[in-house]
């Protein structure tokens, strides 16, 4: 995880680089690129808001990932290496051979999230898009606990403690710090562990 972190923060600034810089649009006076045209833009599915086309693709993702995790071979060899190497490695599993593809798999992902928010929400690709999606992510697995089968739940969960957030902050005298201690406390007790069962 710090490595692909260490990976994002040198990357981000090229991209953010490259937006302001040679794709920019000349015409406008964001620093963005030229607004994708009509038929570039994923579909809205209820306007005026920002829900679009997307969402089939994150449900069909999240089915295949609920499938392969849990119902196949590879994904039981995944689970193992990426949980408990040394289990794995017990049942005469390789993990080495498996984190490579899980993180190139999931690099793809959030690259696919970018573009969603880009082609699907935004409309252009303007500097600091991606607001956070990494942190997003992992908010979101810590809330399913890293179960395929919750991801969705959890997600709508996460945004709509975000949105109620957001819309507290902007209607409300409701400080910025003051609405983030409040969303760690609520992401605190929705994903500790207050009850273990008792060790043998």
């Amino acid at each position: 995880m710090i490595a692909t972190f260490l990976l994002s923060a040198a990357v981000s600034p090229v991209a953010d680089f490259l937006i302001a810089g040679p794709l920019r649009d000349p015409d406008g006076s964001l620093l963005a690129t030229v607004r994708f045209s009509g038929d570039r833009v994923l579909p809205r599915l209820m306007a005026p808001s920002s829900l679009n086309a997307s969402l089939f693709a994150a449900l069909l993702l999240a089915f295949l990932a609920l499938v392969v995790l849990e119902r196949g071979i590879m994904g039981f060899r995944l689970r193992a290496a990426g949980s408990s190497p040394s289990f794995a490695r017990f049942a005469g599993i390789d993990s080495s051979r498996y984190w490579t593809p899980a993180l190139a798999v999931s690099g793809g992902l959030h690259g696919l999230a970018g573009f969603f928010a880009v082609a699907g929400t935004y409309g252009i690709c303007h500097q600091g898009f991606a607001g956070g999606l990494g942190w997003n992510a992992i908010a979101v697995a810590l809330i399913a606990r890293n179960s395929p089968a919750a991801i969705l739940p959890a997600a709508l969960a996460y945004a709509w403690i975000r949105a109620g957030s957001d819309a507290a902050l902007m209607s409300t005298d409701l400080s910025f710090e003051t609405a983030s201690f409040v969303q760690a406390a609520v992401f605190l007790l929705v994903t500790a562990r207050f009850f273990r069962g008792k060790r043998a």
